[in-house]
């Protein structure tokens, strides 16, 4: 495991840390979320939504 890691940035903003979630369509539910929050990633993105149910 690496104990020297540089800083995260994104578009210049500095993140608290190296934790990050990514977008995953039918898996966010309520409890999932909850941990999320418990735990802190310092970047999420919504869940996906289809193009086809938006038209």
């Amino acid at each position: 495991m690496c104990k020297n890691m540089d800083n995260l940035n994104i578009g210049g903003v500095p993140l608290k840390s190296h934790a990050v979630l990514a977008p995953m369509a039918g898996v966010s539910d309520r409890a999932y979320r909850e941990l999320c929050v418990r735990f802190g990633p310092a970047y999420c993105v919504s869940e996906m939504v289809s193009s086809k149910a938006l038209s």
